[in-house]
């Protein structure tokens, strides 16, 4: 697998232009990691639009694992985490700072999983 960073901005139109304009890029990398779904979506139509076959050119993997992601053409592959584990890490944490009037540097680490679907 080849990995080269190419970024590509965070709206849906960049994304969907980056993909779009996917084939022009004279890259050898076989997957693009975008930072959520909405972004991969978006990712999937301009690569669709410009005839790039996924996951066979190119695969695509999102993150979050939102609903709508299992309903794309082709599916999507993403990372997916435990929500209601991060909600409950965030409040304790916030509750944590209001009571001591301080602001927590400590890393947190949550669980992932790769939600294997058609894209990739």
């Amino acid at each position: 697998l080849n990995l080269e960073l190419i970024e590509c901005h965070n709206t849906q139109e960049s994304v969907y232009s980056f993909g779009y304009d996917f084939k022009n890029l004279n890259t050898l990398a076989q997957a693009v990691l975008t930072e959520n779904d909405t972004l991969a979506i978006a990712l999937l139509k301009g690569l669709h639009e410009a005839a790039v076959k996924v996951p066979e050119d190119v695969r695509a993997i999102g993150r979050n694992d939102v609903t709508f992601s299992r309903y794309s053409i082709p599916s999507l592959t993403t990372i997916g985490f435990d929500i209601k584990a991060y909600a409950k890490t965030v409040i304790e944490l916030m509750v944590k700072m209001l009571n001591e009037d301080t602001i927590l540097t400590d890393r947190i680490m949550l669980q992932t999983s790769l939600i294997k679907r058609d894209s990739a």
